[in-house]
């Protein structure tokens, strides 16, 4: 029995044929020991089995939805606290979020990645546990006005987020993680923390970008996707305390003439940020997709909006917003338009 502290939530995973051996040391590079941090706020216990046929849980569950992330396919069953998730050939993973439990199933021969993706889905599922709501964006701390301050950039996949986050990460900005960003809810703050995976760097970012060269990346898989570790970037690669939002940048699509930065309303924010992180179903996630509503709302009024349509040099995009963001900062009617 294996154990680390996530931000609030100890998780622990009893791995009897070590199957999921690399993907947890994978964690324990970015967590520290649960025992070093005193009584956590919520647990999250993951039990690992290799029976497909013979699953510890399987009463059914309203089906959600079929998706992808990260190239793997998986369907999503949901009701109440409960949560199962079938990647097809790969494995399984079953969770009940009140009861604190989880447990993954992995086929013979599942891959390395997909062992990751399993036990990345189970403990994500862990962390929304106590209400906090997880969004679609990268996460980013910016400096100025006496310390840092928390950036959120959202947009859908494959549209230039980790394109853009990289190279505001070249400008200074510490990019703490790419893809999934926690909000806590508003009785604690709405302070935000991104989860410090390994950036997906696809070909045309490297285009792009090519001072990613500079950096050691994982060999392409096989979409063409390098794997960038955030400690390669400078300040990231480990867990920041949960900042204060300052900033929620929605991205345009690019232009070919010149970074661009225009006020955002908040309810045009919100809007966006519900479209690519939310989903109610009536009678399986309805109450959960309203919470997580009404956190992001508080988000949205704690931070300045705004949307950004980048030009062919991504460099300009962090000048553009810390502009942006001072002159808002500067004059508070503005800010609360």
């Amino acid at each position: 029995m294996a154990s680390i502290w996530i931000q609030q939530l100890a998780v622990s995973i009893d791995d009897p044929l070590a199957q999921l051996s690399v993907a947890w040391s994978r964690l324990e590079q970015l967590f520290v020991p649960s025992a070093s941090k005193g009584s956590p706020a919520g647990v999250l216990s993951i039990t690992v089995g290799a029976d497909l046929m013979h699953p510890a849980h399987c009463e059914p569950l309203i089906h959600q939805c079929a998706t992808e992330v990260d190239g793997f396919a998986f369907e999503v069953g949901r009701q109440g606290s409960r949560r199962r998730f079938v990647a097809p050939g790969q494995g399984v993973v079953d969770c009940d979020l009140e009861a604190g439990w989880a447990r993954i199933d992995c086929v013979r021969g599942a891959t390395a990645g997909a062992k990751w993706f399993l036990l990345f889905r189970a403990v994500c599922e862990g962390l929304t546990r106590g209400g906090h709501c997880v969004v679609h964006a990268a996460c980013l701390a910016l400096s100025g006005h006496g310390g840092w301050h928390g950036a959120l950039l959202a947009a859908p996949s494959h549209t230039g987020k980790t394109t853009t986050a990289l190279a505001l990460a070249r400008c200074g900005w510490r990019l703490l993680g790419d893809d999934i960003t926690y909000v806590r809810p508003p009785g604690l703050g709405s302070q935000i923390w991104g989860f410090p995976r390994a950036c997906h760097v696809r070909s045309g970012t490297m285009k792009m970008l090519p001072w990613l060269t500079e950096h050691s990346l994982s060999p392409p898989d096989a979409e063409g996707v390098r794997q960038l570790p955030l400690d390669e970037l400078g300040g990231g690669g480990a867990v920041w305390p949960w900042l204060n939002p300052a900033l929620v940048v929605v991205l345009d699509p690019p232009n070919c003439e010149e970074t661009r930065v225009e006020p955002l309303d908040r309810a045009g924010a919100l809007s966006l940020l519900a479209a690519e992180s939310l989903s109610a179903i009536p009678g399986v996630c309805d109450a959960d997709a309203g919470r997580d509503f009404v956190t992001l709302g508080r988000l949205v009024c704690a931070a300045t909006t705004c949307r950004m349509s980048v030009g062919p040099n991504p460099l300009d995009a962090a000048e553009q917003l810390e502009q942006f963001w001072k002159s808002q900062h500067s004059n508070p009617q503005r800010r609360a338009a």
